[in-house]
């Protein structure tokens, strides 16, 4: 594009604009308010020039107060956040509580089992080999209990401190 037409182009958009804001006269007459782009009479006010306060000023203390609003809301979509977040913790443990139960269960029907299986003896020397064995299969049974219930102790005192810090996220 030329430069003249650009020109061009610059002084008709100023001149369009500059024809388009006529003067706006406040009348009042018979206690009437009327607005007119002539004035009416001698008393008529030219208002094109006045400033028009249609956004009204905000005092320093709506700025305060908003903020205060504003950091409300921030601190209480952080409280539901952080309670999400510890709420879906404590369902993954109990989940993890339940297999642990679930799989200690199995161990001890399986110890259960291979207690069950084992005959009688023969002879005196065999009875004493099977008793023997009956009971190292009840140490193992004790041992899979303690095991697991250290296990299940721990993932419920770290549940127990998950409410805890969820108390102080609650309202």
């Amino acid at each position: 594009m030329s430069t003249s037409i650009k020109l061009f182009f610059v002084i008709l958009v100023v001149a369009i604009s500059q024809s388009s804001i006529a003067a706006v006269f406040k009348c009042e007459e018979n206690g009437e308010i009327t607005f007119s782009d002539k004035p009416c009479s001698d008393k008529s006010q030219n208002i094109t020039s006045q400033k028009l306060n249609v956004i009204p000023n905000k005092t320093s203390a709506d700025s305060t107060l908003q903020a205060t609003r504003m950091k409300k809301m921030a601190d209480e979509m952080e409280s539901v956040r952080m309670q999400r977040e510890i709420n879906q913790k404590i369902s993954l443990l109990e989940s993890e509580i339940d297999e642990k139960k679930q799989s200690r269960d199995k161990k001890l029907l399986e110890l259960e089992d291979k207690k069950s299986q084992i005959g009688y003896g023969d002879d005196y020397d065999e009875e004493l080999l099977v008793i023997d064995l009956k009971k190292l299969i009840s140490d193992e049974e004790i041992e899979v209990k303690n095991q697991y219930s250290l296990e299940i102790e721990a993932l419920t005192q770290k549940i127990k401190d998950l409410r805890d810090q969820l108390d102080k996220y609650k309202p």
